[in-house]
């Protein structure tokens, strides 16, 4: 399996730790990880880009053109690097209006879970369940499980399960 994913949104929405939930999973299923972490003025709301590769590479950047998936947990940061994406790719946007597909509206159902804060587990789990990450569901709800901290562990676990469901 390759996958190239990159990771988008600004500073305090859990980008980094969404990019180790899915190196994570990619090491339970014993697939090759590559990170890349871009920080902009992130404890300011500034952009933040991260790249994870899985699969056999030799480089953890991912070139433009080539990301087969673009979470995006801001909208205006998922049009801004939109250009990672492949044609064929898949995007997975967070917005407050979803039109198309793979766009949800994840505040919702990260309120629902506990918290508006983990937008990053809802756009995971949703990603999960339309199957575009390459990675199962339950090396991915493992990965949740053993990256998130003890103190937010349930609500990461039940956020992912909401997106899961609602995709």
């Amino acid at each position: 399996m390759r996958r190239q994913i990159v990771v988008v949104g600004t500073g305090g929405q859990g980008i980094v730790l969404l990019a180790r939930v899915l190196g994570e999973a990619g090491r339970r299923e014993g697939v090759p990880v590559l990170t890349a972490e871009t920080h902009g003025m992130a404890m300011r709301g500034g952009s933040v880009v991260c790249q994870v590769k899985l699969g056999d590479f030799a480089s953890p950047l991912v070139l433009p053109g080539r990301a087969d998936v673009l979470l995006g947990l801001d909208e205006a940061e998922a049009v801004r690097n939109r250009h990672y994406l492949a044609p064929g790719g898949a995007s997975i946007i967070n917005t407050p209006s979803p039109t198309a597909a793979g766009e949800v509206d994840a505040l919702p159902l990260a309120r629902e879970a506990g918290s508006p804060k983990i937008l990053n587990m809802v756009l995971l789990g949703y990603a999960a369940g339309i199957g575009v990450l390459g990675l199962s569901p339950e090396a991915l709800r493992a990965a949740v499980k053993a990256v998130s901290p003890a103190e937010h562990r349930p609500v990461n676990l039940a956020a992912f399960d909401r997106g899961f469901g609602a995709s």
